[in-house]
């Protein structure tokens, strides 16, 4: 892989977004982050995935059309929304309630 391959959920609240992330680094390092407004220091879990799933990822990413998919799936976000985002690279896709 040449880029971080990430996941995000978020969920909006009264002054301030509460998220978590989970991101797969080239190297097959993973971490889940937890989020208020700002990356908190200290991973929840934190691992390295085998060679074999680090070298069958991108041939993953690329049957499911990964980077041609459109930036935002649904409809307009509402009061409060919570919002799931993957992102490899410069592509991000954001699936809105």
């Amino acid at each position: 892989m040449k880029h971080a391959l990430e996941f995000q959920d978020r969920q909006g609240g009264f002054a301030w977004f509460t998220r978590r992330a989970w991101i797969i680094e080239p190297s097959g390092e993973w971490r889940v982050v937890p989020f208020h407004n700002r990356p908190l220091d200290t991973p929840l879990r934190q691992g390295k995935l085998t060679e074999a799933r680090v070298v069958a990822l991108p041939t993953h990413l690329a049957t499911q059309d990964s980077l041609t998919r459109p930036t935002q799936l649904g409809g307009p976000p509402p009061g409060n929304p919570r919002q799931l985002t993957s992102r490899f690279g410069d592509t991000a896709t954001t699936l809105g309630e």
